[in-house]
C-alpha cells in the first residue's frame, strides 16, 4: 500500500483538489437555487400568501380577489366589492370552476341560486348605498390548472385561472 507523501504543513493525506473544488461549484448552485425557490415561495408562488399570491379581476360594478396560486385541498377565500345596485348584485361562476373547486360557505349568503348554461348564478341582497362585500371559501379539488370564467351582474365574463399545485 502506498502511503501519501508528507505536505508542507506536516500533514500526511491524499487531496483530490480538482474533485472538491467541482463539488463546492455544485454546491454553491444548489444553494442558489434554494434562495430561489425560497425567493418565489415568499413573493407567493406556493399559494399561501405574498404578493403575487392573488388576482384582482375588475369589473365596472367591482373587483373580486381570486387566487393566482392554490394548494390541494388547502382552504382559500374568493373575495368581491359590488357597488350597491336595487335589485341586488348578481356573481356568475362558469362551469369549468365547480370542476376544480367546491364552494364550502359564502358570506353573506345568496338570496337565491340558480344552476344555467353559463355555470352558477348566485343573486345577493343589498341595501341601497351599501356596497356588497361577498367571500366565497372554497377548497380545490385536484392539482392542476383551473380556468374559469366570471361575470358580475349583466357585464361580460372574464377569464381567471388559477394554478393549484399538489
Amino acid at each position: 500500500m502506498n502511503e501519501p507523501q508528507v505536505r508542507s504543513d506536516g500533514l500526511q493525506v491524499e487531496e483530490h483538489r480538482q474533485f472538491q473544488e467541482a463539488f463546492w461549484s455544485a454546491e454553491r448552485l444548489a444553494w442558489l437555487g434554494f434562495a430561489g425557490v425560497l425567493v418565489l415561495v415568499i413573493l407567493g408562488v406556493s399559494g399561501s400568501g405574498g404578493i403575487f399570491s392573488k388576482q384582482a379581476i375588475r369589473f365596472q360594478e367591482g373587483t373580486a380577489e381570486f387566487p393566482r396560486f392554490s394548494r390541494w385541498e388547502a382552504p382559500e377565500a374568493i373575495t368581491a366589492l359590488l357597488s350597491a345596485r336595487e335589485q341586488g348584485p348578481k356573481v356568475t361562476i362558469s362551469r369549468e370552476f365547480f370542476r376544480s373547486f367546491r364552494v364550502e360557505t359564502i358570506h353573506p349568503a345568496p338570496v337565491s341560486a340558480e344552476a344555467g348554461d353559463h355555470g352558477m348564478t348566485y343573486h345577493f341582497h343589498s341595501v341601497p348605498g351599501q356596497d356588497v362585500l361577498l367571500t366565497l371559501h372554497v377548497r380545490s379539488y385536484r392539482p392542476g390548472i383551473a380556468s374559469y370564467r366570471v361575470g358580475v351582474n349583466r357585464e361580460p365574463v372574464q377569464d381567471v385561472r388559477t394554478i393549484v399545485w399538489p
